[in-house]
């Protein structure tokens, strides 16, 4: 069961839209129906990270931003990048997971989320963030041949409602022949190991430096 803050938000932001409640109702409770896995211990691999926690607004807000590029892809015929095979349900799910990642990115940085949409060339975050957003806890990050090589690029694991900001790299440091990898008939690209990846502390050191 959602709690009567969690209900008072959605009753909030989702006035006027009737038919969008009931979505991001299930998405929420299927996030908290998964809260066994949200409690790093010591030793365990999710506490070795950075985890940022959404909130219920925040989570509407990676969905309709979600919901708004697979609309504008959808909109324009474009056919899914690199391959993908997966159903149009399941294309939606990747968009919504991207802006969440993004969303957690954005707040772990302290840094402002643009929410772009049909912006595929362009930093995810000002001036040159590139967020990765990934759905199982093992997954490299990936780097394509197209990536800008000068552009920082996150690694984020979606547990959602918990986001793991696992590190980064520069595109031009992923670029190794030993990360080349192709998976189930696609295109290949760099996979880089989560142990190689710098420390997302230095990201927002970084960041904090260009201010």
């Amino acid at each position: 069961m959602l709690t009567r803050m969690e209900e008072k938000i959605l009753a909030e932001v989702c006035r006027g839209a009737a038919e969008i409640p009931e979505r991001i109702r299930g998405r929420m409770m299927n996030c908290k129906a998964a809260n066994k896995y949200f409690n790093p211990v010591q030793g365990d691999w999710r506490a070795e990270h950075e985890i940022v926690r959404l909130n219920s607004l925040e989570l509407w807000i990676a969905m309709q931003v979600g919901q708004a590029r697979n609309d504008e892809s959808m909109s324009k015929g474009s056919t899914p990048g690199y391959a993908f095979k997966g159903t149009p349900a399941q294309m939606e799910q990747i968009h919504i997971s991207g802006a969440a990642g993004e969303v957690a990115t954005a707040r772990y940085m302290d840094v402002y989320f643009p929410a772009s949409v049909g912006t595929y060339a362009a930093a995810d975050l000002l001036p040159d963030i590139q967020v990765r957003t990934r759905s199982k806890q093992h997954y490299d990050l990936i780097v394509r041949s197209k990536d800008h090589i000068n552009d920082r690029y996150v690694l984020v694991i979606d547990l959602c409602p918990n986001y793991h900001i696992i590190g980064w790299m520069f595109g031009r440091d992923a670029r190794k022949q030993q990360w080349i990898q192709t998976y189930d008939n696609r295109p290949s690209a760099w996979f880089v190991p989560q142990a190689s990846l710098e420390d997302p502390y230095y990201l927002k050191q970084k960041e904090e430096a260009v201010r």
